[in-house]
C-alpha cells in the first residue's frame, strides 16, 4: 500500500467502499444448503422453503444486516454537499449626513457553492463498526443456512413416522389375514359340529377388531400425509403415500448406517448454532473496542468549499457609476481535529460492551456444554434401543411360534379358541412394539446424521417435533 494511504487508510478505503456498495446493493438470498445424504428431499425441501415463515424471516433479517453493512461501509466515503440561495437586498451606508441609500433601488442576488468534507481518521471506528456489521451479517447467512437445514431435518423426521404408520398398517394387515384365518378354521369346525357358536362368535368378534383396527390407522395415515403437506406448504411436491413408499428405500438406506460410522459423529464439529455464536462474540469483541475508541471519540477530517454569486442585477447600477461589479468566488479549505475529554455516556458504554461480551462468552460454553450432554445421551438411548431391538425381535419370533403352533393344536381340536385369541393379540402387540422401536431408532439415526450433514443438532433432541404439532 502506497505510504500516502498507509498514513491516510480511509482514504483507500473510500476507493474500495465505493465499489463495495455497488457489488453489495443487493442482500444475497441465502442458498440451499448442502444437505449430503439427505439430497433425495432436495425438491420437497426447496419447496418448502420457498414457503416457509421461518426461513422468510431468517432471509429478511440477512437483508437488514446487509443494508447495515452498506451503511457503515458508507462511513469510509467522503460528503458532497450543494448549497444556492436567491432573493433581494437593499444596501444603506453611514456617511458625514447619516444614513443614506447605497443604490436606489433593491438588487437580486443569486448564489451557489459546493462543499466536500472527509473524514481521514477516527481512531479505526469506522472499521471496527464496518467489521462488526460484516461479522453480524455472516452470522446472519448462517442461521438463515442453519433454519433451512432444520427444516430438511424435520421433514426427514416427520417423513418418518409417516413410512412408519404405512409399516405398522402392514403388520395390521397381517393381523387382520391371521384374524380371518383363525375365523374361518373356526366356522369349518362350527359347521363339523366340533365347535360351539360363542366360539365361532369370538374368532369373528377378534376379526371384526382386526379390521376396524385397520381401517383407523388407514384413515390416520391419510391425515398425517395431508397434514403433512399443509405444514410444509406442499403443493407441486405434495405428498401421497405411494410417493412416499417411493421415497421409503431412500431413507431406509439411509438410516441403515453402520453403527460404527454414527458412533464416529462429532455433534459439535459442524454445528451452525455454535457457528452463528462463533461470528457474534466476534462482533461484540468489535463493539467493546469501537466503545473503547468511543471514550475519546479522536475525529480528522478535510473539509472544503467554494461558493460565489451566480447572479445580481445591482451590478447594472454599479457598473453605471463606475463601480466594479460584484461578482467572484470563494475558495476555502479545512483540516480539523477534534477529541473528547470527559463523556461519562462513552464510558458507561463501554463498561456496557464489556459485560455484554462476558454474558456472550458464558452462553456460548453453557450451549457447548448442553450438546455435549445431549450427545452422550443421544448415543446412551442409541445402544439401548439396538439392544431392545435386537430381544423384541427374538421375541416377535418367541409369540409368533407360539401363536402358530396354538393355531395348528386348535384346528386339531386341542386348543382352545380364546387362548388362540389371546396369542394372537400378543402377537399383535409385539408386532406394534417392534415398528415402535424401529420409528424411535430411525428418528435417533436422522438426528446423528443431521449433525454430521446438515450441522443441526439441538440440546432439545434437534426437533422432537412431529407432524400435526411441531408446525
Amino acid at each position: 500500500m502506497p505510504s500516502f494511504f498507509a498514513s491516510s487508510p480511509s482514504v483507500f478505503f473510500s476507493l474500495v467502499a465505493l465499489a463495495g456498495i455497488s457489488m453489495h446493493a443487493k442482500a444475497q438470498e441465502a442458498p440451499v444448503p448442502a444437505t449430503g445424504a439427505f439430497s433425495f428431499l432436495d425438491a420437497l425441501s426447496a419447496e418448502s422453503q420457498a414457503r416457509d415463515p421461518d426461513v422468510a424471516v431468517s432471509r429478511a433479517v440477512e437483508t437488514e444486516r446487509q443494508a447495515a453493512v452498506e451503511t457503515a461501509r458508507a462511513g469510509h466515503l467522503p460528503t458532497l454537499g450543494l448549497s444556492a440561495s436567491t432573493g433581494p437586498s437593499r444596501t444603506w451606508q453611514w456617511n458625514n449626513g447619516g444614513l443614506m441609500n447605497r443604490d436606489d433601488r433593491a438588487t437580486w442576488n443569486t448564489q451557489g457553492g459546493v462543499s466536500l468534507r472527509q473524514n481521514l481518521w477516527a481512531g479505526g471506528l469506522t472499521r471496527l463498526r464496518t467489521d462488526s456489521t460484516e461479522l453480524r451479517l455472516e452470522a446472519g447467512r448462517i442461521d438463515t443456512r442453519r433454519t433451512q437445514s432444520a427444516l430438511t431435518l424435520s421433514l426427514a423426521q416427520d417423513l418418518a413416522r409417516i413410512l412408519s404408520a404405512v409399516r405398522s398398517l402392514k403388520e395390521d394387515t397381517i393381523i387382520l389375514d391371521q384374524a380371518r384365518r383363525l375365523e374361518s378354521i373356526a366356522t369349518r369346525k362350527n359347521k363339523s359340529g366340533f365347535l360351539g357358536s360363542k366360539e365361532l362368535l369370538d374368532t369373528q368378534r377378534e376379526a371384526l377388531r382386526s379390521e376396524f383396527s385397520l381401517r383407523n390407522a388407514r384413515a390416520r395415515l391419510a391425515e398425517r400425509i395431508a397434514l403433512f403437506n399443509r405444514a410444509y406448504h406442499l403443493k407441486e411436491q405434495a405428498l401421497t403415500e405411494e410417493r412416499a413408499l417411493a421415497l421409503a428405500p431412500k431413507l431406509d438406506a439411509l438410516t441403515r448406517a453402520p453403527e460404527e460410522t454414527l458412533a464416529g459423529v462429532d455433534f459439535l464439529a459442524n454445528n451452525l448454532d455454535l457457528k452463528v455464536s462463533e461470528f457474534s462474540l466476534q462482533a461484540v469483541d468489535k463493539d467493546v473496542e469501537s466503545a473503547r475508541v468511543q471514550r475519546l471519540s479522536p475525529s480528522l477530517d478535510l473539509s472544503a468549499g467554494l461558493n460565489g454569486t451566480l447572479y445580481d442585477n445591482g451590478n447594472v447600477a454599479r457598473e453605471a457609476r463606475g463601480l466594479a461589479p460584484d461578482r467572484g468566488l470563494n475558495a476555502s479549505g479545512q483540516l480539523s481535529f477534534s477529541m473528547n475529554v470527559f463523556a461519562p455516556s462513552a464510558n458507561a458504554a463501554a463498561t456496557e460492551a464489556i459485560a455484554r461480551k462476558a454474558t456472550v462468552l458464558g452462553e456460548r460454553a453453557r450451549a457447548e456444554d448442553a450438546l455435549r450432554r445431549a450427545a452422550e445421551q443421544l448415543r446412551a438411548e442409541r445402544a439401548l434401543l439396538v439392544a431392545q431391538i435386537a430381544d423384541q425381535r427374538r421375541l416377535l419370533a418367541t409369540t409368533e411360534d407360539l401363536f402358530q403352533k396354538n393355531t395348528r393344536l386348535f384346528e386339531a381340536g386341542t386348543f382352545d379358541v380364546l387362548a388362540v385369541i389371546a396369542s394372537q393379540q400378543t402377537v399383535a402387540r409385539d408386532r406394534q412394539t417392534l415398528v415402535d422401536l424401529e420409528g424411535q431408532l430411525q428418528q435417533s439415526t436422522l438426528q446423528t446424521l443431521a449433525a454430521r450433514d446438515l450441522g443441526v443438532f439441538s440440546a432439545a433432541g434437534a426437533a422432537t417435533s412431529s407432524t400435526g404439532n411441531a408446525r
